[in-house]
């Protein structure tokens, strides 16, 4: 249970601090990105102005520029990575390219052409962004190569995704320690009170001892009486309850790998259910097995058969004569599945979490006439956690199932 919930706080810390980080770097990015495409616009804007002090165009054939290469300002755009297209009812009536070194005339009256349609002012086309005016009928569209842009943008992508991986690694270290520093306070009061469980069990069976040899001495000389019969009633009873404590404890302890072998479990199914074919019997309830041969399971023989014998009794009590009780074990996958069902009154689908907690009971008047300390599911719940596998109860046609998954190791 404590390595649950450490799993649990841990995951919770990593997953926050992981979505922080992201976040960060998706904003870090989005906010460059903006920027450089805000940058870039703003250079088409700035290179309109200075194209719009330059018109009216002298007059050249398309494709012909040299004309053009002796207006005053056009020795700017020599070294400058600007072109210059003016559409006019979809032809291309100028092209200015003083960089032709990366973009032939062919390619961008290409994009031109391309872009000459779109209703948007700004935009972009591979490599190039564009920002388009119409003046006099005609559209003066004006490229700029954003390459670099472009690849210092990929470059901050890839820097701010490696400082991530770094920064996610420091959240990993500072998850696992945080998740050790919050669950060790529930580790030690979990701890304690094992212990408690543990040592207060021990000393009251001494004084129970001691009152049930008390109450037998006294029946041997006075005979039957009603009150030693009381007093021999309750300290039975009280008797099981503190075995039953004792038992948890010791389920409970983690760790416990040494008495961990493998076993034949359709051996130790039959055998189990065996056992309660006479109570069954005195009940007039019919108890069916169905187990598959065959099948090893490693782990702790005599607490598998304690987990069946609780599921088993827990059935026959809940069980209306005449009805049945089935037990069925079967390997699906690399799944060992063990299924104790009977018919009888339903859980209420708010308890079938609850009725796994200690000391839960559903029908208090009922199980305190029983004698019944609702201490058998938890013990069940702790064997089959142990044991590295899954409980879960729920009704279903008629039938209350109670479910056991364990892994089959190899």
């Amino acid at each position: 249970m404590i390595k649950k919930t450490q799993s649990k706080v841990f995951m919770i810390v990593m997953l926050s601090l992981s979505i922080i980080i992201m976040s960060v770097i998706f904003v870090i990015n989005i906010v460059n990105y903006n920027q450089s495409k805000q940058q870039s616009y703003m250079l088409i804007d700035n290179a309109n102005g200075m194209l719009k002090q330059m018109t009216p165009f002298p007059v050249a054939s398309p494709g012909n520029m040299d004309d053009m290469k002796k207006h005053q300002g056009m020795l700017y755009w020599k070294t400058a990575q600007f072109y210059f297209v003016i559409v006019k009812d979809g032809i291309i009536v100028q092209t200015v390219n003083e960089n032709n070194e990366k973009y032939s005339n062919e390619e961008i009256n290409k994009y031109a052409l391309k872009v000459s349609n779109e209703d948007e002012k700004y935009g972009s086309v591979g490599n190039l962004v564009y920002g388009m005016k119409n003046i006099k009928g005609s559209k003066i569209i004006t490229f700029m190569d954003n390459s670099k842009a472009n690849k210092n943008l990929r470059h901050m992508l890839v820097l701010s995704l490696l400082i991530g991986l770094i920064a996610l690694f420091f959240a990993y270290v500072i998850s696992k320690k945080i998740s050790l520093w919050i669950i060790k306070p529930i580790e030690d009061t979990f701890n304690k009170q094992k212990q408690f469980i543990s040592d207060a069990s021990h000393e009251l069976k001494t004084p129970l001892a001691v009152i049930c040899a008390n109450a037998d001495v006294l029946e041997g000389e006075i005979g039957n009486n009603k009150w030693l019969y009381y007093i021999q009633k309750e300290v039975s009873s009280m008797d099981k309850l503190v075995n039953s404590l004792l038992c948890l404890a010791r389920v409970e302890k983690e760790n416990d790998k040494e008495e961990l072998s493998d076993f034949d479990m359709s051996k130790a199914v039959l055998g189990g259910t065996m056992v309660f074919e006479s109570l069954a019997y005195e009940k007039e309830i019919n108890l069916i097995d169905e187990i598959e041969k065959n099948i090893t399971l490693k782990g702790n023989s005599e607490e598998i058969k304690q987990l069946l014998s609780i599921l088993i009794d827990n059935g026959i009590k809940h069980t209306s004569k005449g009805n049945e009780v089935i037990v069925s074990l079967k390997k699906y996958k690399n799944n060992i599945i063990l299924k104790v069902k009977n018919k009888g009154e339903p859980i209420p689908k708010d308890e079938e979490e609850k009725i796994f907690q200690r000391f839960y009971r559903s029908d208090e008047s009922r199980n305190r006439d029983s004698k019944r300390y609702g201490l058998g599911l938890s013990i069940a719940k702790s064997i089959v956690e142990k044991h590295g596998g899954t409980i879960k109860a729920f009704c279903e046609n008629g039938f209350t199932i109670f479910t056991v998954v364990f892994i089959k190791t190899s």
